[in-house]
């Protein structure tokens, strides 16, 4: 099984520091300062994002000085412990509402994504038939992991090819004839964050009268 359009979480930890590091270098051009503190605030930003800090509490926490410096620049200088201080208040207020809306989900929490951009077992462990034609598929994920999609994306599903060499399926020319393993997608009717994966798939069985003697094959 494969998800499709993945990115790995390691991926996307390099893109938004990689992304970090662009804006640092072009912020330190525009200013004509290349101090390591500068280097420090940004290096932190990508820490608490590392660490699971929401990136409004992280973001709003540091723009807040800024714009309390363009609305009274005489007043943010006669109180900078104040300004710093706001800093982590913030942190703290977000951290606060966080915890009375969510419980006790005060950080933001990836997902162990299990599908990824290669091809990996999954084990069905339950089958079940809703009609002459749907059947619902229940495929069991390793502990501590979760199939990682957001809603409407969709996986491709690899299996044997029963047709495989046959120069005709179902009275008809076989056009997958080659192929190994067929490829069909589906998209999950599973939740984002369950502990399972759950299709809902098209089984036609052998049906002559319907001009199906062989059936579908997968």
């Amino acid at each position: 099984m494969v998800r499709k359009g993945i990115i790995t979480t390691a991926g996307y930890h390099m893109g938004y520091l990689w992304s970090l590091m662009q804006a640092i270098f072009l912020s330190m051009v525009i200013i004509e300062d290349f101090e390591l503190t500068h280097w420090m605030v940004w290096t932190g930003i990508y820490l608490l994002r590392r660490v699971g800090v929401s990136k409004y509490g992280v973001w709003i926490s540091l723009m807040l000085p800024i714009t309390l410096k363009q609305i009274s620049s005489r007043w943010f200088e006669e109180h900078q412990d104040v300004v710093l201080g706001l800093i982590p208040a913030v942190w703290a207020t977000w951290a606060f509402f966080s915890w009375s809306l969510k419980g006790s989900n005060v950080l933001e929490k990836r997902a162990r994504r299990y599908l990824e951009s290669r091809p990996k077992p999954l084990e069905l462990v339950h089958r079940e038939r809703i009609n002459d034609s749907l059947v619902w598929l229940r495929f069991h994920l390793p502990a501590g992991f979760t199939t990682g999609l957001t809603p409407g994306q969709h996986v491709r599903i690899h299996c044997p090819n029963p047709s495989k060499g046959m120069a005709t399926w179902n009275d008809r020319p076989n056009l997958e004839d080659t192929p190994e393993n067929l490829s069909r997608s589906y998209t999950p009717v599973s939740a984002p964050d369950a502990p399972a994966l759950d299709l809902v798939v098209r089984d036609y069985g052998p049906d002559a009268g319907l001009g199906f003697p062989q059936g579908g094959r997968g």
